[in-house]
């Protein structure tokens, strides 16, 4: 995709206060960013527990280990994310087994 065509997208963010702007280019989130960031991380992460929740029932697995299991997916949802923006294979392939399981 050429860059101007994401130019004005980005430019909105920025204007809108979700990301801020580098004299040299370079994009961070703000605050606010961070905090939408962090909901959209906290939503993919509880719809995976929900996916496993049948599972986890199946299985018997304790408190504890559903703990480890929340939290080792807390980890990984934002490489997931980050996957699922680009098109990559490897969240197709995370979210169905998930519904498979």
């Amino acid at each position: 995709m050429p860059p101007g065509v994401l130019r004005p997208f980005y430019r909105d963010i920025v204007s809108a206060g979700y990301l801020t702007r580098s004299d040299d280019g370079v994009l961070e989130l703000t605050e606010r960013g961070q905090a939408e960031a962090d909901k959209l991380v906290a939503a993919w992460k509880a719809w995976l527990m929900g996916e496993l929740r049948d599972w986890l029932s199946v299985h018997e697995v304790t408190p504890a280990q559903a703990a480890e299991v929340e939290a080792a997916l807390g980890r990984i949802t934002p490489r997931l994310i980050r996957e699922a923006e680009a098109g990559q294979a490897p969240v197709a392939a995370v979210a169905s087994g998930a519904r498979q399981a």
